[in-house]
């Protein structure tokens, strides 16, 4: 066998090694994003899907687990209020989104 051939030889072994150990899964290193949806019940999913208007049982429904954004609160005690229940409160402490719906034209 010829020394040129033995290096082709070498070298593709060597790329199959580093083939293997790229395509094997880390599982040390796990997305958290994933860890957290693992952890949800598919109520808690749903109810991040939920955006609601301020109302006086929204506290409620953020221990729930029921609301997962909050639309067009300005007070930002109130807000702060319900962020601090959703995370401080809930199960899984994931903070709330909040939006304004306005209109221009």
């Amino acid at each position: 066998m010829s020394v040129k051939r033995k290096y082709i030889n070498v070298g593709l072994v060597l790329m199959g090694i580093l083939l293997l150990i790229a395509c094997q899964r880390d599982t040390a290193t796990k997305d958290p994003m994933q860890t957290l949806l693992s952890k949800m019940t598919l109520e808690e999913k749903v109810g991040q899907l939920y955006m609601r208007n301020a109302d006086d049982r929204l506290g409620e429904w953020i221990k729930e687990g029921k609301v997962g954004a909050i639309l067009n609160e300005v007070d930002p005690d109130k807000l702060a209020e319900y962020q601090r229940i959703a995370r401080e409160d809930t199960r899984l402490g994931i903070p709330l989104l909040t939006a304004r719906d306005v209109i221009h034209g």
